[in-house]
């Protein structure tokens, strides 16, 4: 069963960009494509969204495994839309892009897509998040352990964000692969890999 963390009260901003947020198990049964769906109603691009992802079933593949490692309410900034609506939306904003200015190949929008979807996974890693219950704090590694699994397994009652240290290009780069490699078919991973980084 697919299991949501949701935020349960407002982020507060604290010190240093930091901010924090009490978070639960919800309990829900939705499925992964029931989240996706929710997270767009009312969203201006809810219809591109959605026609994307009948054009190119591969890419609400890929958009269901970006939700599974970062959930759907993980953000860095307090008043951002979470984390996997803005790379979604970047993502059909881009292929969008695509399209008008070029006659694109569907191998071309997909691959487009993809290294928009992942371009703000770096966000993730820029950033600390502690969460736990007392005596029980542990640091989540995105790259490891979906954000669910990693709340419910250590019991995460109130969740920390805080700025990492700055990373290099190489290191975004390489949280940017490594996240490709984990959300996209082999092909189309590969081929994004070749042409885009």
């Amino acid at each position: 069963m697919f299991h949501v963390v949701e935020v349960k009260k407002e982020v507060t901003p604290r010190e240093n960009g930091a901010f924090r947020f009490t978070v639960a198990a919800s309990g829900s049964t939705k499925t992964p494509d029931q989240v996706l769906t929710s997270l767009f109603v009312g969203r201006p691009l809810a219809l591109h969204v959605r026609s994307h992802w009948i054009a190119y079933p591969t890419l609400r593949d890929s958009c269901r495994r970006l939700l599974a490692i970062i959930g759907p309410e993980w953000r860095s900034n307090a008043g951002d839309p979470p984390l996997i609506v803005t790379s979604i939306e970047r993502a059909t904003s881009e292929a969008i892009r695509l399209v008008q200015e070029e006659a694109a190949t569907g191998r071309l929008v997909v691959a487009t897509y993809l290294r928009a979807l992942v371009d703000e996974f770096a966000e993730v890693a820029a950033f600390i998040t502690w969460g736990g219950s007392e005596g029980n704090r542990q640091r989540w590694a995105p790259l490891d352990t979906p954000w669910d699994v990693w709340a419910e397994g250590c019991g995460a009652t109130e969740v920390e964000i805080e700025p990492g240290p700055p990373m290099t290009k190489d290191q975004i780069d390489g949280y940017r692969g490594h996240a490709l490699t984990r959300i996209a078919a082999p092909a189309e991973a590969g081929y994004v890999l070749r042409k885009h980084f």
